[in-house]
């Protein structure tokens, strides 16, 4: 009995031993503290955990087992990302070690957000015959003094966080949501490096004024990488984009992405 009494209690400091941790803080681009901000971590086995910043900006997950966590941010009304890049943090706990990923955010003042797959990101993506397909979803077009733009030139790359990119061919277009009885154009260039170039195109009045989704492609992988990312890995379409207006003048705007999870239908 003594010996099954050691036994457990091995086990059990074992447990608490390989249980990590992940802090961080989510600042302005001031440095003040931004307090009750979403947090989540995502584990490369699919569990997902969240949580609030506090009144310092700060956020810790504990108890977490092993894997890989993608950390995101839930950005408020009025905010946009500005760093990390590409919105998201990927970091490993192993050996129940601890890991970091700090935010930082800064007000809105104009522009257009552009998300790739959908308002938020996270959602599965159905992959058949190595074909997927995402929707582009715009918002922001009511801010004041900035023209409903004539063409969004969106320029990006996929990756799976914490690899390399990977090239991906962009295969067909279509207008979605109320755009699609408007004479959208939604056209397409795959580049030599892999990464592709959209061009959305509304040149009659008028222009591109509702918040919503855009337009959907569909991208075509090449071989071998549907294997890579059937199961749990993440894929993230790391975006910049100019907005073109009838005035000839353009805005560039920061760079965003959509993250999401693949699985396979086929």
């Amino acid at each position: 009995m003594r010996g099954l009494v050691m036994l457990i209690s091995a086990l059990t400091g074992l447990s608490c031993w390989a249980q990590g941790s992940i802090t961080g803080t989510v600042k302005d681009s001031a440095q003040n503290p931004m307090a009750f901000v979403g947090v989540k971590a995502e584990a490369s086995n699919g569990q997902t955990f969240q949580t609030l910043t506090q009144s310092n900006g700060h956020y810790t997950f504990n108890n977490l087992p092993d894997a890989d966590y993608l950390i995101t941010v839930n950005v408020p009304i009025g905010y946009v990302l500005r760093s990390p890049s590409c919105s998201f943090e990927l970091v490993p706990i192993q050996n129940g070690g601890s890991g970091q990923a700090t935010f930082e955010l800064e007000l809105r003042t104009g522009g257009i957000a552009v998300e790739f797959g959908s308002p938020g990101g996270g959602q599965l993506v159905p992959l058949s015959n190595d074909q997927f397909s995402v929707t582009v979803f715009v918002s922001n077009l009511a801010s004041v003094g900035y023209p409903a733009p004539d063409t969004l030139f969106i320029r990006g790359y996929w990756t799976i966080p914490g690899e390399t990119a990977f090239s991906s061919q962009v295969v067909s277009g279509q207008a979605a949501g109320v755009y699609t009885t408007r004479g959208l154009s939604p056209l397409f260039q795959n580049k030599p490096n892999g990464s592709v170039e959209l061009s959305i195109n509304l040149n009659t009045p008028p222009f591109i004024n509702v918040d919503g989704a855009l337009a959907t492609y569909t991208f075509q992988l090449p071989a071998g990488t549907s294997q890579t990312l059937d199961g749990l890995d993440r894929l993230a379409f790391c975006l910049e984009y100019v907005g073109a207006f009838s005035n000839q003048e353009t805005l560039n705007s920061i760079g965003s992405n959509w993250v999401g999870r693949v699985f396979r239908l086929d």
